[in-house]
């Protein structure tokens, strides 16, 4: 009796842990087309995670001539946690600037700025490149996370700054998680 209630607390110990399938790096693909239709853009092809020894690298792969204005990834480093516990923000418009904040909901109005970092840019072929340092997504005295889960809105500034598409999707994270390699 004693070595089966064993067994049984100790899978349902694993089962709370995020999946050991993890990788490295993940891509997350997204439909054409399926962005709110606005004029302005903002229609993504896929998303790109990779987690680092220093760093998480989110790359979101615009569908040809279809960057939108700005970006918002949220990121998801605790399991037991529904909602994200980071969001980047990034505008093209005037300075590529990078801003880490930690937040308790999807939407909350008391985020606090972690980092701000000039890790944002637009590469040679429209993709949009987040670079972030391991140590911005942490809590104090902790190395960063071991693992973490992306959502993205890409947004314009006309009409309305309101998500015109989100990967995976609205309120949604990838099911893999990314583990640091």
């Amino acid at each position: 009796m004693r070595t089966t209630t064993i067994a049984a607390l100790a899978t349902t110990a694993l089962l709370a842990l995020p999946a050991a399938a993890s990788a490295q790096t993940i891509t997350m693909d997204d439909p054409k087309g399926d962005q709110v239709r606005t004029g302005f853009g903002g229609d993504v092809d896929r998303v790109e995670v990779e987690h680092l020894k220093t760093r998480v690298v989110v790359s979101v792969v615009p569908e040809k001539d279809d960057a939108a204005d700005y970006w918002v990834v949220h990121v998801d480093t605790d399991a037991r946690n529904p909602g994200p516990e980071y969001v980047l923000g990034a505008s093209v418009e005037v300075e590529p600037r990078l801003t880490v904040s930690k937040v308790d909901t999807w939407h909350d109005p008391d985020a606090t700025r972690t980092c701000s970092l000039r890790s944002f840019r637009y590469t040679d072929t429209g993709v949009a490149r987040f670079s972030v340092p391991r140590r911005c997504l942490r809590p104090a005295g902790d190395q960063g996370p071991k693992h973490v889960r992306i959502n993205v809105e890409a947004r314009n500034d006309y009409p309305d700054r309101k998500p015109v598409d989100v990967v995976p999707a609205h309120h949604a994270f990838g099911k893999r998680w990314v583990a640091v390699g």
